[in-house]
């Protein structure tokens, strides 16, 4: 005779590690989105003022020494940023 498992669902709602019911997993989503846009900001930025409004001095900040260490120095910083707002933002729900 086989040896069958018995489910019984009471309910429909999400149990996640990034929140509970619908609402909580809503938040930290947008938690977490909002953090990633934080993130991905100056990158944006960047590519438009490289190709809309000063390219040549945009260029500087790639071929420079200042430039290559203003560009690293942002680097970690948004990085950190970016992992202090996954911190912040995190819905413990």
């Amino acid at each position: 005779m086989k040896n069958f498992r018995r489910v019984v669902i009471t309910g429909v709602g999400a149990v996640t590690p990034i929140g509970t019911a619908v609402d909580g997993l809503w938040a930290g989503l947008q938690a977490r989105t909002s953090a990633v846009y934080m993130a991905l900001a100056p990158f944006a930025v960047m590519v438009m003022y490289y190709f809309f409004i000063d390219p040549e001095n945009t260029e500087r900040l790639f071929v420079t020494v200042p430039g290559q260490l203003i560009l690293c120095t942002s680097l970690v910083f948004n990085l950190v940023a970016y992992l202090w707002a996954r911190k912040i933002l995190n819905a413990d729900i």
